[in-house]
Order: structure tokens, then C-alpha cells, then sequence
């Protein structure tokens, strides 16, 4: 699976707090990106938000498109590890994956902002193949391989036929999930309007019906 490395080095504290300047940090700028975007927020909007000054930003990135490429990176691997924390304690299959969607879609997408792996690429899709394009690359890519991975253990398990395309389900459940958060945002509709035609989705790529009760139980429930 691919992953994203940090280029930070030297992490330090804010004095009179516990948490590293760099999570604190992260965290500031993770939020403004997911509300105005990637690049519609400064360096001077997260040193304000945590009320210190630019020279502390500065001794840790070398610019404004390193902290952005850190920022992708960090969201991408708290994403998975999200998502492998759930897996730890649910049977594989679609099961699982009925679990890491419900996550995705509640953790992220509804939340402020949406999820940022979806806003980002879009974001980027026009940009040059710079760092932070080849950053949201990666991300989208990570993501793209942990669905597939539920979906080939859904396949071992007999709960979808062997000839079923793993790469085209993922992308057409990651398509889905685009639309929720565009839906859902943009629009202001309950994802409860569409969450049932993610049903259709897996059964059209021929998935048993037992399988599938996790998933109805999940577009049954209110959204929130």
C-alpha cells in the first residue's frame, strides 16, 4: 500500500502545552484546509489560530507547500489507521467494509469540511504535478488500495464471485462516497437519500444477499 512520509524533523513542543508543535500545528491547518480549501489558507491563519508566531512555523517548515504535503500525508495515515483499527474487530468481508464506510462517511465526509482526501484531489485535479498534487496522488491511492484489500477479502470469503473487478467496485464505491459528501454539503440532502443505492452497488457486481444485511442495517440507520 503506498504510504506518505513526513519530511518533518527536530519536533518540539509550545511551551504550556502537551502536544507537539507539530500535531497542534497540523491539526490548525487540517481544519482550514478542509474548510477553505488548500490553498485558500496562509501560514499567518494557522499561526493565529494557535497564537504563536510564524518564526516557530518557519523552523520546522522550510515553506507553505511542505506543511501542505506534511498535512495530506498525516490525514492519509490517520485515515487508514482508522480504518485498521475497526478491521481489528470485525469479521472480514463485507462486513468490514459496511464498518470502514460507516467510519469514512461519519468521521469524515459529514463532518466540517468534508473529507479532505476527496475535497484535495478535486482541488488538485488541475494544478501541476507538483508536490501537493503527487501528495493527494498518494493519498487517493492509499485509500483506493484499502478498499480494494476489503473487497478481496470479501472475494476469499465467497461473499462476491472470483471474476469480480476489484479496481472498478473500489472506484465506483469511491465515486459514491464523492457524491454523499457533494450531496450532503452542497445540496443539503441526508445521506440516507442515497446510502441505500450503495446496496445496488454491491449486488450489481454480484454479491450474495447474505452478505449484504450489515449494509441495509447501516443505510437504515438515521443519519446523524
Amino acid at each position: 500500500m503506498p504510504t506518505l512520509t513526513s519530511k518533518m524533523v527536530n519536533v518540539q513542543r509550545i511551551p504550556g502545552t502537551s502536544r507537539s508543535t507539530r500535531e497542534l500545528v497540523l491539526r490548525a491547518a487540517t481544519r482550514l484546509a478542509r474548510i477553505h480549501g488548500l490553498e485558500h489558507f496562509s501560514i499567518h491563519d494557522v499561526t493565529s489560530q494557535l497564537g504563536v508566531s510564524k518564526s516557530l512555523l518557519y523552523r520546522r517548515y522550510a515553506s507553505r507547500t511542505q506543511l501542505v504535503v506534511d498535512l495530506g500525508g498525516e490525514y492519509s495515515a490517520t485515515l487508514l489507521r482508522d480504518a485498521a483499527e475497526g478491521g481489528r474487530t470485525t469479521p472480514k468481508g463485507i462486513r468490514c467494509l459496511a464498518g470502514i464506510l460507516n467510519m469514512w462517511l461519519h468521521n469524515y465526509v459529514l463532518q466540517e469540511g468534508g473529507c479532505l482526501i476527496l475535497s484535495g484531489a478535486i482541488e488538485c485535479a488541475g494544478r501541476p504535478d507538483d508536490e501537493v498534487r503527487h501528495a493527494m496522488k498518494l493519498a487517493v491511492n492509499a485509500w483506493r488500495s484499502c478498499l480494494r484489500k476489503q473487497l478481496q477479502d470479501a472475494v476469499d470469503l465467497g461473499e462476491f464471485p472470483s471474476t469480480m473487478r476489484q479496481d472498478v467496485l473500489a472506484f465506483e464505491i469511491f465515486s459514491f462516497v464523492l457524491g454523499i459528501q457533494h450531496d450532503c454539503m452542497f445540496l443539503g440532502e441526508a445521506m440516507s437519500l442515497r446510502a441505500s443505492r450503495l446496496v445496488s452497488i454491491l449486488e450489481r457486481h454480484g454479491a450474495i444477499p447474505s452478505a449484504l444485511h450489515r449494509l441495509r442495517t447501516l443505510c437504515a440507520q438515521p443519519d446523524h
